[in-house]
């Protein structure tokens, strides 16, 4: 499977915002907590739900079901933070959610996937990282973490293979500024939560220290 080159043009029309994404999002991981991986989920979820929900309602979408049907996030992520439990704080977090609108079309639909999709690379990576560290942890919470397991590199060219042959069919443009959209998105949705999240953890230290089974 080649290089795709509709991936290529995108890493390069959204670079400058992936190091605050990472950032935001892995970077507190650095040094792994059940807090914190908790809290990750929520972030995570709030994008990641209402997105799902408006890829299943994109006009055309039902003719790519079986590609989407192993990227739907949002559900296993619910039922890892059930399975965590989730703080007062962390509930507050977990009700918001990010404004996606609806997609016009299928090609707007896949390139604002791009948002989420690039983050399951390094997902997988930081899954190593959790089995190490906190194991009960992901005993417990592996629905999201395990699934894009050991193929994390093969669902991101399968992607780009199927962004590729939506662009041969469609507009290339639209793709690329609906990944500039989603990125612009996600980068402002975890700007407007990194405050609740740093007061979260502020307030909660000694509780999540206590319940920290890892």
């Amino acid at each position: 499977m080649g290089r795709s080159s509709t991936l290529a043009r995108l890493a390069l029309e959204t670079a400058r915002s992936h190091a605050f994404i990472d950032e935001a999002l892995l970077g507190p991981l650095e040094f792994p907590s059940t807090a914190g991986y908790r809290r990750f989920l929520c972030m995570l979820y709030g994008f990641q739900a209402p997105l799902e929900n408006a890829l299943a309602t994109t006009p055309g979408m039902d003719a790519h079901a079986y590609f989407l049907e192993t990227r739907w996030k949002a559900a296993r992520i619910a039922t890892d933070l059930m399975s965590l439990g989730l703080t007062r704080h962390e509930h507050c977090l977990l009700a918001r959610r990010q404004s996606i609108p609806a997609f016009a079309s299928v090609a707007h639909a896949f390139g604002f996937m791009y948002a989420t999709e690039r983050l399951m690379v390094p997902v997988d990576a930081l899954r190593v990282r959790l089995e190490i560290e906190m194991p009960v942890v992901t005993t417990l919470a592996h629905n999201f973490i395990y699934s894009y397991a050991n193929r994390a590199d093969a669902q991101w060219r399968q992607y780009g293979t199927h962004l590729d042959r939506v662009a041969r069919q469609g507009d290339i443009e639209v793709i690329v500024s609906s990944a500039r959209a989603g990125i612009d998105s996600l980068t402002a949705w975890l700007s407007q939560q990194m405050p609740a999240t740093r007061a979260a953890t502020n307030d909660e230290r000694p509780a999540a220290t206590k319940r920290a089974t890892a």
